[in-house]
């Protein structure tokens, strides 16, 4: 970051939590479809693609409170995501800089979020599973 790759850095940051949540919602619903005859799944993504006319990031906040009830307003870092994200799109499509500093508090943020979302997700399928069992 220190050699001037301050806004990749941060590209890089937030392109793995897009990867990441795209693995989460639509790979399975795209290998579980045929399970899905009624398209419910499909449907409760593309409304909430739809809903996210003004951000990606509400797109990711209606998935996650739809796939795994998680409310992103209830998660101190989504706002910084949010701030985070909206970097990132204005390097990308405004051609905006950041520094060394911003690059890294970003990553950190992607970071931190990312683990929260996996351990909130381990979590309640640890709790599903032992429901399941009782």
């Amino acid at each position: 970051m220190d050699a001037g790759h301050a806004e990749m850095a941060l590209i890089r940051a937030v392109a793995s939590f897009e990867w990441f949540m795209k693995r989460a919602f639509i790979e399975p619903y795209l290998r579980l479809g045929t399970a899905d005859p009624d398209g419910e799944l499909g449907d409760v993504i593309v409304k909430a693609t739809l809903r996210s006319a003004n951000g990606w990031d509400n797109a990711v906040s209606e998935l996650l409170k739809v796939f795994w009830g998680i409310e992103t307003r209830t998660l101190p870092l989504w706002k910084d995501f949010r701030s985070v994200w909206r970097l990132r799109s204005r390097i990308v499509h405004d051609g905006g800089r950041c520094t060394a500093a911003e690059a890294r508090e970003g990553l950190d943020t992607c970071t931190q979020l990312l683990r929260v979302l996996l351990i909130a997700r381990i979590d309640s399928r640890v709790e599903a599973t032992a429901s399941m069992q009782s």
